[in-house]
């Protein structure tokens, strides 16, 4: 009973420190924003009467701008906040002496660090719901510039679609994309020879993604550099279905979307240039490095802060924080920059690879 006492113990203080620094995080980066962009934020505002209601309208365009992309921090941040309340809790054990406490009464100090790791486990799993489940839902709201436009339900909304090439050597256009709706608008397809010239075209009101194909309204088939008149056409059948379309739409899609949806597209999509196919695959497979990394992260730091003798731990963070620095920035790095000569589902395990035998080292050199 007693160490299931200390357990909860240690487990509330680490739970709570997580809890405090990602809000103290979160709020200092809302904070700076909205001191930066304030001016802004008040004209998007509207006209008001009274400086309660201007004041107020203005908090809800900066609340609808930041709910979104704080939940995507979370993602960013969490292997640093996991680190820094390891510190925290660490400086309230050692300031009650509660580390003597439990060497003395026959707990080894890894024991002690059990509770944490459980909690640091289930922040870990918790980042992954947000990751897989969240993040894809209100991927709209976070591609918009616009704070206005994140009073949507998450939707991408409406764009241009430019020239796309498909698998088969197709060229899509459109003058209006709805990827949520799975909707295209003033389509134009282009359908090429092997050289790339090309020899129809298809032309349409709007097409509808059916699961398999394009559904064309008003579609008509004219072939191009030869005479011939115009045949109704109704589908195109593709791969590029709406998700795919938009990943080539807009830069960066690929981290907003889930692990199942980039390998669809990986498996299903034919026409992915060789560069997009590694980026896709760095954002499919380097979400799971970068929680490889942080979880190393978190023991390398333990002996810095799990010591038998109470220290300063304001020393103890100094040593601690370049390390950390050091490990998250290369986390960071493996994801987003390319190795050559390495796929890109591997490369993203490069840093999770270098930092494995400093974790082992360090899991070794707690005194317990």
């Amino acid at each position: 009973m007693p160490v299931r006492l200390l357990d909860r113990s240690i487990a509330t203080q680490y739970f709570i420190n997580v809890v405090l620094l990602l809000i103290i995080l979160g709020s200092f980066i809302v904070v700076v924003d909205a001191s930066l962009n304030l001016h802004r934020y008040v004209r998007y505002a509207g006209e008001h009467d009274d400086f309660i209601s201007k004041s107020l309208a203005t908090i809800g365009i900066v609340w609808n701008l930041w709910w979104p992309r704080l939940i995507q921090l979370f993602n960013f941040t969490l292997g640093f906040v996991l680190v820094a309340a390891l510190g925290f809790t660490s400086a309230q054990l050692v300031a009650r002496r509660e580390f003597v406490a439990m060497l003395a009464s026959g707990i080894s100090l890894w024991r002690a660090m059990v509770p944490v790791m459980a909690v640091a486990f289930g922040f870990l799993l918790l980042g992954v719901a947000n990751q897989e489940l969240v993040v894809p839902r209100i991927v709209g709201i976070l591609l918009a510039d616009d704070p206005r436009v994140a009073n949507n339900d998450g939707k991408i909304g409406v764009t241009n679609l430019p020239t796309t090439a498909d698998a088969s050597g197709r060229l899509f256009f459109a003058s209006a994309f709805d990827p949520d709706a799975g909707l295209l608008e003033g389509v134009k397809i282009w359908e090429r020879d092997e050289v790339g010239v090309p020899t129809r075209l298809i032309s349409a009101e709007s097409a509808t993604w059916d699961g398999s194909a394009w559904v064309l309204r008003g579609g008509t088939a004219q072939p191009v550099g030869r005479p011939g008149a115009p045949e109704p056409i109704d589908r195109v059948e593709t791969e590029m279905d709406p998700n795919a379309l938009a990943v080539r739409r807009f830069a960066g899609l690929g981290q907003h979307l889930s692990f199942a949806t980039l390998g669809r597209m990986l498996s299903q999509d034919r026409s992915l240039t060789p560069e997009l196919r590694r980026r896709l695959q760095r954002d499919r497979w380097g979400r799971v490095g970068s929680w490889v990394a942080m979880s190393l992260s978190l023991v390398i730091a333990l002996p810095f802060f799990v010591t038998r003798e109470p220290r300063n731990m304001a020393v103890q963070a100094a040593k601690c924080a370049p390390i950390l620095l050091a490990a998250l920035v290369l986390s960071a790095l493996g994801v987003s920059a390319p190795i050559a000569g390495m796929p890109g589902w591997l490369s993203v395990f490069l840093p999770a690879m270098l930092l494995a035998p400093a974790a082992a080292a360090a899991a070794t050199s707690v005194q317990t």
